[in-house]
Protein backbone atom coordinates (compact mmCIF):
# COMPACT_ATOMS: atom_id res chain seq x y z
CA UNK A 1 0.00 0.00 0.00
CA UNK A 2 1.63 3.68 -1.36
CA UNK A 3 0.46 5.82 0.66
CA UNK A 4 1.05 10.33 0.59
CA UNK A 5 1.60 13.30 3.73
CA UNK A 6 -1.97 13.90 2.11
CA UNK A 7 -3.72 10.47 2.93
CA UNK A 8 -2.10 10.39 6.73
CA UNK A 9 -3.92 13.81 7.14
CA UNK A 10 -7.11 12.61 5.04
CA UNK A 11 -6.92 9.50 7.96
CA UNK A 12 -6.40 12.29 10.76
CA UNK A 13 -9.27 14.36 10.03
CA UNK A 14 -11.59 11.31 9.25
CA UNK A 15 -10.80 9.38 12.45
CA UNK A 16 -11.32 12.55 14.15
CA UNK A 17 -14.79 12.80 12.40
CA UNK A 18 -15.58 9.51 13.27
CA UNK A 19 -18.80 8.52 15.07
CA UNK A 20 -21.97 6.39 14.85
CA UNK A 21 -23.35 7.23 11.37
CA UNK A 22 -19.88 8.18 9.92
CA UNK A 23 -17.34 7.03 7.78
CA UNK A 24 -13.52 7.08 7.07
CA UNK A 25 -10.78 5.92 4.19
CA UNK A 26 -7.15 5.75 3.98
CA UNK A 27 -5.31 4.72 0.79
CA UNK A 28 -6.86 4.77 -2.47
CA UNK A 29 -5.34 5.92 -6.07
CA UNK A 30 -3.08 3.49 -7.73
CA UNK A 31 -3.61 0.96 -4.84
CA UNK A 32 -5.58 -0.43 -2.11
CA UNK A 33 -8.22 1.10 -0.17
CA UNK A 34 -9.68 1.10 3.19
CA UNK A 35 -13.00 2.47 4.24
CA UNK A 36 -14.60 1.96 7.48
CA UNK A 37 -18.22 2.89 8.49
CA UNK A 38 -18.82 2.91 12.24
CA UNK A 39 -22.26 1.88 13.15
CA UNK A 40 -24.45 2.98 15.92
CA UNK A 41 -23.20 0.44 18.47
CA UNK A 42 -19.81 1.72 17.51
CA UNK A 43 -18.76 -1.91 15.25
CA UNK A 44 -16.97 -1.15 12.14
CA UNK A 45 -17.70 -2.09 8.77
CA UNK A 46 -14.26 -2.49 7.35
CA UNK A 47 -14.03 -2.56 3.53
CA UNK A 48 -10.66 -3.60 1.84
CA UNK A 49 -10.27 -2.63 -1.76
CA UNK A 50 -7.81 -3.50 -3.88
CA UNK A 51 -8.85 -2.62 -7.93
CA UNK A 52 -6.50 -5.05 -9.48
CA UNK A 53 -7.19 -8.09 -6.99
CA UNK A 54 -10.07 -8.12 -4.39
CA UNK A 55 -12.33 -6.46 -2.38
CA UNK A 56 -13.14 -7.88 0.99
CA UNK A 57 -15.41 -6.34 3.69
CA UNK A 58 -15.14 -7.26 7.51
CA UNK A 59 -16.98 -6.43 10.84
CA UNK A 60 -14.98 -5.50 13.79
CA UNK A 61 -15.54 -4.51 17.29
CA UNK A 62 -12.95 -1.91 17.99
CA UNK A 63 -11.26 -1.49 21.89
CA UNK A 64 -12.40 1.70 23.27
CA UNK A 65 -9.08 3.46 22.24
CA UNK A 66 -8.65 2.77 19.15
CA UNK A 67 -8.99 5.50 17.68
CA UNK A 68 -6.75 7.18 20.29
CA UNK A 69 -4.03 4.48 19.47
CA UNK A 70 -4.16 5.20 15.66
CA UNK A 71 -3.56 9.11 16.13
CA UNK A 72 -0.86 8.18 18.46
CA UNK A 73 0.55 5.58 15.46
CA UNK A 74 0.20 8.89 13.32
CA UNK A 75 2.32 10.84 15.14
CA UNK A 76 4.67 7.92 15.03
CA UNK A 77 4.71 7.75 11.57
CA UNK A 78 5.11 11.64 10.82
CA UNK A 79 8.25 11.37 13.06
CA UNK A 80 10.08 8.84 11.06
CA UNK A 81 9.03 10.11 7.70
CA UNK A 82 11.44 11.10 5.21
CA UNK A 83 12.45 14.67 5.18
CA UNK A 84 11.42 15.25 1.17
CA UNK A 85 11.63 18.26 -0.94
CA UNK A 86 9.23 20.45 -1.77
CA UNK A 87 8.47 18.48 -4.79
CA UNK A 88 7.21 15.68 -3.81
CA UNK A 89 5.03 17.34 -1.08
Amino acid sequence: MHLFRQDLETWQQDLTLLAPGKDGTIGGGCGPRLDFFMHEDRMLSLTVQDPARVSLMLGIEPTETWIQVHHQRLDQVRATWPRWSSEFR
